[in-house]
């Protein structure tokens, strides 16, 4: 099976092979600041790329939570990061698509906002493809706040539970009154749109990669990670560029 750690720290350090060698004979990335980027060639900028832009940001990583399936890696990064806010946590979310050759396809998502103090509005990068079944409450979440129905969210939170905005934890709305203020917006926001793609679960987590509209913006592409406590919603964790 391939690592998705190894292939991170190839990344930090700009090592392109050690980045190849665990992906397939044609590779693809798709990223959230490059866009697409299709063979060995455009894999290697990527990795130089990413390695520069990491250290230009000083990042340091702590890794989150890491599922594993027989055809997906989902690994979950907080990024600590030097902006003109002073250090911050850059949260960062890689999904790798796998078969016994390697990676077929590598998908990174994360806010530009937390060092831009702007977006990145990419394409969904699951865009044209068939959505896989879904979890039943991941399912459930979206369905609700699709239509802005906010009480029965917040009734499925534990009273501990969460919402991390794609910004990092100075956007963690955590425990009934905070919910409530961050999901009372809802109410009087443009009707968001949702295209669900993959589903990976392990154990109690799950990610759901998303295509997400409202209002004007067209859809952009992010990944939700959610934990769960039994029926209950423990945390949300959110990876996309979009402006709230």
């Amino acid at each position: 099976m391939s690592d998705l750690r190894t292939t991170v720290e190839a990344l930090f350090r700009g090592d392109a092979a050690a980045v190849l060698q665990f992906m397939t004979a044609t590779p693809v990335v798709q990223d959230q600041r490059l866009g697409r980027l299709v063979g060995a060639d455009e894999v290697t900028r990527w990795v130089q790329d990413s390695s520069a832009w990491l250290d230009t940001l000083k990042a340091k990583p702590t890794e989150v939570s890491v599922l594993t399936t027989d055809r997906r890696l989902v690994y979950e990064l907080s990024l600590s990061i030097e902006s003109e806010d002073g250090v911050v946590d850059l949260p960062y979310v890689m999904v790798a698509d796998q078969s016994d050759d390697g990676f077929t396809e590598i998908r990174t998502y994360h806010s530009t906002w937390p060092y831009t103090k702007g977006h990145v509005f990419r394409p969904p990068p699951l865009a044209g493809r068939a959505g896989e079944p879904m979890n039943g409450t991941f399912q459930w979440y979206i369905d609700r706040i699709s239509v802005a129905d906010v009480q029965p969210v917040l009734d499925r939170f534990t009273d501990d539970g969460y919402v991390r905005e794609p910004s990092g934890d100075r956007w963690k709305h955590q425990g009934p009154k905070e919910l409530a203020a961050f999901y009372v917006h809802l109410v009087h926001a443009p009707r968001a749109r949702f295209e669900l793609g993959t589903c990976t679960v392990m154990g109690s987590t799950i990610a759901v990669e998303y295509a997400f509209a409202y209002g004007p913006v067209e859809f952009v592409g992010g990944v939700c990670i959610m934990e769960v406590d039994g029926d209950k919603i423990a945390a949300v964790r959110i990876a996309d560029d979009v402006s709230a």
